[in-house]
């Protein structure tokens, strides 16, 4: 048995054949998500406000655990600034989150809060930090998946 040697096949230039083209769209960018073992692509505009949210809800909550954990001396000013957020419907646990008007920028905390450990402090700027980032994720995310259902 020979064995015959054969040349590489010859790669074909564009350029030798005019009418060779591709029609590229604009790739949006998106991510793969699997939901119920199936693999789902997401855009972007969708998948990244989720993260933001559910991270910064996560955050927020373990922040809030640390911040009563600091204030455990101040009782009333840990009243002033936690809050039970099923009190109303009579929840037994003694699970608290700091007070929705305190996550806006533009409501000032009580004085009190200034003769506080500076780790404290710290710790009560980044939770009312992340308790804005939670509903301004939620938003961006409805927000996302209107624009990409319209798209």
């Amino acid at each position: 048995m020979a064995l015959k040697i054969v040349p590489p096949p010859r790669r074909v230039d564009d350029r030798e054949r005019p009418l060779n083209f591709l029609v590229r769209r604009k790739k949006r960018p998106s991510h793969h998500v699997v939901i119920s073992g199936q693999l789902v692509t997401t855009p972007l505009a969708v998948t990244l406000p989720f993260y933001v949210a559910g991270y910064s809800m996560l955050a927020h909550v373990a922040l809030c655990f640390l911040l009563r954990r600091g204030l455990a001396g101040n009782r009333e000013l840990e009243g002033t600034l936690m809050a039970v957020p099923n009190g109303r419907f009579g929840s037994g646990f003694d699970f608290r989150l700091l007070r929705l008007r305190y996550s806006l920028p533009w409501v000032k905390v009580p004085m009190e809060v200034h003769s506080l450990k500076p780790w404290v402090r710290t710790i009560l700027t980044m939770a009312r930090v992340t308790g804005i980032i939670f509903p301004a994720g939620i938003l961006a995310l409805a927000l996302g998946a209107v624009l990409s259902a319209r798209a």
